[in-house]
């Protein structure tokens, strides 16, 4: 039986793209069999939601604490992961966001044989960040980037050996609703994710103004963790748009089921954070998809790997209202045919197909 460590950034029953990835990854490969823990912290989830999740996983799950100093908080992820891989004799560990990465050299030193980077976007960042980042992913046996696009931010050296491998979507954790009809608003547009300069809330709000005219009933819903939402309500308020938005906030798994059953078009207007943090690929994409809803995402990001031109969504430029207004038309004047194909080609992106291509490079 292989043994593997899996250290994460994030985890559920909390949001996250990042955590999300670890938990499938996690989960598929305890299914074939392996021998998998994972180190991870959960930072919008109670510990009773924490402990019922890690007692219903497949293996075994250890979380980290955080204390009011960050150096204590450091030193004891460090210690539980040293302890883990010297009471396992683990020889296998994959690094998932930016903290796992920063210390890659400690797992070097405790002789640790393979290590694996993933690399989705998010942590890279600027000046010494990045360049402690790309000092730490030298020092890993292979990298693995989400996307293309993830990849193409890493220095020519790194990049030689890192293979992408797109995310996946894990059909049996959804439970697709059938539409939910709602005459009181028309187009339901949908942002799932944290509420930043990334995830570009802020670009679909400043094309409201005009989507609005075209379409008087349009509404919009932004779910995820919303600790920064001050900016976006103050642009919310001068717009004048408080009564087509909705910050919902963090969601339960069965209300977000619901949010995506009741939208008609996912936004994901991404771009470059103002710390360099950067959409690696778009889950919320596939999520979306699985209900039949299409998406509408940045070109030249990591979304646009996540989206078919004319499948299962449209690719624009985030700043230009008039690209929106017009990919929402090509949509919702064809909408049942892009929902078919959304459908259709999502269920070629599961995890169970996926991890065959993590197996061949991680033992």
């Amino acid at each position: 039986m292989n043994k593997l460590l899996i250290i994460s950034s994030e985890f559920p029953p909390g949001p996250g793209g990042i955590g999300t990835h670890t938990f499938n990854i996690a989960n598929e490969l305890s299914n074939r069999g392996n021998d998998i823990t994972v180190c991870t912290v959960s930072d919008y989830a109670n510990e009773n939601e924490k402990k019922v999740f890690d007692m219903n996983c497949g293996f075994i799950v250890k979380r980290f604490k955080r204390h009011n100093n960050i150096f204590i908080t450091w030193y004891m992820r460090i210690k539980l992961i040293y302890g883990v891989i010297n009471n396992s004799q683990i020889n296998h560990v994959i690094c998932s966001g930016r903290f796992p990465i920063w210390i890659i050299g400690c797992l070097k030193l405790w002789g640790v044989k393979r290590i694996i980077g993933i690399l989705h976007g998010s942590e890279v960042g600027y000046g010494i960040k990045r360049k402690w980042l790309y000092f730490c992913l030298a020092r890993s046996d292979l990298i693995i980037a989400v996307s293309n696009f993830s990849s193409s931010l890493l220095p020519k050296i790194l990049r030689r050996k890192t293979m992408v491998i797109h995310n996946g979507i894990n059909l049996e954790h959804w439970n697709v609703l059938p539409p939910k009809a709602n005459l009181g608003a028309f187009p339901i547009l949908l942002t799932v994710g944290s509420l930043s300069i990334r995830k570009g809330q802020h670009n679909v709000i400043n094309a409201l103004p005009k989507i609005r005219k075209i379409f008087p009933r349009v509404h919009y819903h932004c779910v995820g963790p919303d600790s920064n939402k001050g900016t976006l309500i103050e642009q919310i308020q001068k717009l004048g748009l408080e009564d087509i938005i909705t910050i919902n906030g963090i969601l339960s798994h069965a209300n977000l089921e619901k949010m995506y059953a009741k939208s008609h078009v996912i936004m994901l207007l991404v771009e470059e954070g103002p710390d360099g943090d950067v959409e690696g690929y778009g889950i919320s994409v596939l999520e979306g998809n699985l209900f039949g809803k299409p998406a509408i995402g940045s070109m030249q990001t990591g979304v646009a790997e996540s989206i078919i031109p004319k499948v299962n969504g449209l690719l624009v430029n985030p700043k230009n209202p008039n690209e929106i207004i017009r990919a929402l038309n090509k949509i919702l004047s064809d909408y049942n045919k892009f929902s078919e194909r959304c459908q259709k080609s999502v269920k070629r992106k599961t995890w169970s197909n996926q991890i065959r291509k993590y197996e061949k490079f991680i033992f």
